[in-house]
């Protein structure tokens, strides 16, 4: 069992309170895996929360306390290895992607999850085999915005939010003596997602534009006929207002053409209900998270650039599809309880991507698109009628990529800053894993940087450069010695070429500052 095997591994060791315990008297113990298949006995030298130090005659040995019975007079008190804590906030974080990540965490330790309602909230008992009480997780759904204020108020230990902090709710935490949750420590992402705009299967419209999009939530487009449709009018289902992914839609796509919802659209709690409804409706439309689209048809967005954006599963990893978002849990306190730790590094986990897949989602391990695949973005940039189209650098751009295939980790910085941003941070591990695989064996990894269209060519080139050097330096210092030694890497930067959102808004130029990874084999 995956107990069993991680039983002797090194565990990654991390100090809790000196509360808890700080170094225990050596005392004879055995530590057992839950399933009772594998045991090591020794003198206990110390505990440090969620790792016991064990004295044996091969060496001190470092073991995860939170997959182990501990048995023997050397023990620690049972209470300090039980954990108990609640989360709160995104009902579409809650409802149904942290059940399955916590079923998995629990078949990680060969522990059962047993679930039960006590009135809106979620009681997830982690149990061992032996029927030993591991961990007691309350999860209460609400809105985005609910994380932060039990987070403010002492009432969760993990928060859980569809958008990211803002600045009024982390000045809030600051002002209260909370760290700073945007710090990597404390702001974990856990899982993409995208805003899908759906209509029935029946309905032939495959794309609209950003402005259709937005003239129909808003009430101004009222029949399908004025979209090429059939002769009917149009019947809106929306989420209700304090949702987040309301506030993501109308930031995106109705704010800029200072617009609103409609007063006659359908509103919803849950966006699989109305998926559901859109669905049996030939005349509805309506927006939901891609893990719910259920029987609905998926509509391409038309940018007002002439981009055309699919809702599937790599434009939301690279975060080209205009209306991805990033799943987040978030941490106030410096010390957690042993289980809740445990629980955020199982989220980002490679073992979670495929949970966070199963439930819907989008998950961060890294997959590859062929150059073919990127056709449609790669003839968009030769059609470009701008004056300042350099077509000479577009053709050498296409020559380099030619036999190459692009993974979805996509790197990005924090705004006005030379930092990598969280999910960048992390990726830079990922690359690392997926490169060191047997499989990948010799390859060439090019790492290209662009820019958005602010300012001179020449600089914006440059800089794309600097940003695409940082990267390999950043993969190269982090990768374990001779992991990378079959790869070789080259650093090129485009500027503003090829450009996968439109420069005209704020968030195609946050979009078009990027740097790509594109591999293929050595010449």
């Amino acid at each position: 069992m995956m107990l069993s095997k991680a039983l002797g591994r090194i565990a990654a060791g991390a100090a809790m309170a000196a509360a808890l315990i700080g170094s225990a008297a050596a005392g004879p113990v055995t530590l057992r895996s839950y399933d009772g298949a594998v045991a090591i006995s020794g003198d206990l030298v110390e505990f440090t929360g969620d790792v016991f130090v064990l004295r044996t005659t091969i060496g001190d040995l470092r073991i995860n306390a939170m997959q182990v019975a501990c048995e023997g007079e050397g023990c620690p008190d049972p209470s300090l290895l039980r954990s108990e804590f609640a989360m709160a906030g995104s009902d579409e974080i809650g409802a149904t992607l942290m059940p399955a990540l916590l079923l998995a965490y629990a078949d990680s330790l060969d522990a059962d999850l047993l679930q039960s309602r006590e009135g809106d909230s979620l009681i997830a008992r982690i149990r061992s085999a032996a029927g030993a009480d591991l961990a007691t997780v309350t999860i209460r759904e609400g809105e985005s915005e609910d994380a932060f204020k039990a987070l403010l108020a002492g009432d969760a230990a993990i928060g859980m939010s569809a958008r990211p902090v803002s600045d009024a709710e982390l000045a809030a935490l600051r002002a209260a003596g909370a760290p700073d949750i945007t710090d990597p420590a404390h702001e974990r992402i856990i899982a993409l997602d995208g805003l899908v705009v759906v209509v029935a299967p029946s309905n032939p419209i495959d794309a609209l534009s950003q402005e259709d999009i937005a003239d129909i939530f808003a009430g101004e487009i009222t029949n399908w006929s004025e979209l090429g449709g059939p002769d009917a009018p149009i019947v809106i289902y929306a989420p209700e207002g304090e949702s987040s992914a309301r506030a993501m839609f109308e930031e995106n796509i109705l704010q800029p053409l200072g617009l609103s919802i409609g007063d006659g659209a359908k509103l919803f709690q849950n966006d699989g209900d109305l998926a559901d409804q859109v669905a049996l409706d030939p005349n509805g439309i309506g927006f939901v998270s891609i893990a719910s689209v259920r029987a609905a048809k998926p509509v391409a967005i038309r940018t007002e650039c002439g981009l055309i954006a699919t809702p599937d599963p790599f434009g939301i990893k690279t975060e080209e599809y205009p209306l991805a978002r990033r799943l987040y849990l978030y941490t106030k306190d410096e010390t957690l309880p042993p289980h809740a730790k445990q629980l955020l590094a199982f989220a980002q986990s490679s073992q979670a991507q495929p949970v966070i897949a199963d439930a819907g989602y989008v998950d961060q391990g890294i997959e590859s698109r062929t150059i073919n695949e990127q056709g449609m973005r790669f003839a968009m940039a030769f059609t470009d009628p701008s004056p300042e189209f350099r077509y000479g650098q577009m053709r050498e751009l296409a020559t380099e990529l030619l036999g190459a295939e692009r993974l979805s980790a996509t790197f990005r910085f924090n705004p006005g800053s030379s930092q990598l941003d969280n999910k960048a941070q992390l990726d830079v591990k990922r690359v690392i894993e997926y490169l060191s695989q047997p499989t990948i064996g010799e390859k060439e990894v090019l790492l290209i940087g662009f820019t958005d269209s602010v300012g001179r060519a020449d600089l914006n080139r440059a800089l794309s450069f600097r940003r695409a050097d940082q990267v390999r330096a950043a993969i190269e210092a982090a990768a374990p010695a001779g992991a990378l030694d079959k790869i070789d890497f080259r650093v090129m930067g485009y500027g503003e070429l090829a450009p996968v959102g439109c420069n005209e808004s704020l968030a195609g130029r946050r979009i078009n500052r990027r740097v790509e990874l594109w591999i293929r084999d050595k010449f």
